[in-house]
């Protein structure tokens, strides 16, 4: 077992704002964390090691692989309870953001994905009501092995909870053994976050 109860998956493209994002991170989250950053900037000697002294483990594939396939490598590598996807440019300013998911998380016992409650979008996470994704035909890709279109097709164009990239935290052990990650054939990005909100309700669980 871990001695780390969430995994923080970085899969990023740029340099400009990581390194801020992991001082926000490691101020206003709980020291049982890990960080592993799947890192496909250009190569920087100084960046690279200024971001290595930072995170737990530092992958650095040999070209951009997307978002989906990075995030993945990293998510297949967590060994914890939770894993989380979060935007390179995401910035912590409170310490109680994690007691909210894990209150979601407990209040919905079939959610096995929880977005924190973010000041620009305030009714995106925590099991609010007050903002619901579109996930429409016009917004899924048009191919015809898109999970998500073929499940909003069945729903009639009804809309779904919404999947937020920016910070997405999943129950490890149920997406792994049951719904598995991000669909790679969404390259380089670009409807993966509506098709695996599909498989969550496929399997009847939520993603809130």
């Amino acid at each position: 077992m871990s001695e780390y109860v969430n995994t923080i998956v970085y899969p990023i493209v740029r340099r400009d704002y990581v390194l801020d994002s992991l001082e926000s991170l490691r101020a206003y989250t709980p020291a049982n964390f890990q960080v592993i950053v799947v890192d496909q900037t250009r190569p920087n000697e100084r960046f690279e090691r200024e971001l290595r002294d930072k995170v737990d483990l530092w992958v650095k594939p040999a070209r951009n692989l997307g978002f989906a396939q990075a995030a993945n490598i990293g998510l297949r590598l967590a060994p914890t309870e939770y894993a989380t996807v979060l935007n390179d440019d995401t910035v912590f300013f409170q310490s109680d953001w994690w007691q909210g998911i894990v209150r979601t998380f407990e209040q919905y016992d079939t959610a096995v994905c929880v977005n924190p409650c973010s000041p620009k979008e305030p009714g995106w996470g925590y099991g609010e009501p007050g903002f619901r994704m579109h996930a429409t035909l016009e917004k899924c890709l048009e191919q015809p092995e898109a999970t998500a279109k073929r499940l909003i097709e069945e729903q009639g164009g009804r809309m779904i909870d919404g999947l937020a990239c920016w910070c997405s935290v999943f129950k490890r052990e149920i997406m792994a053994q049951e719904i598995d990650w991000f669909d790679e054939r969404f390259m380089v990005g670009g409807g993966e976050d509506y098709d695996l909100m599909a498989r969550i309700y496929q399997k009847k669980y939520r993603a809130i």
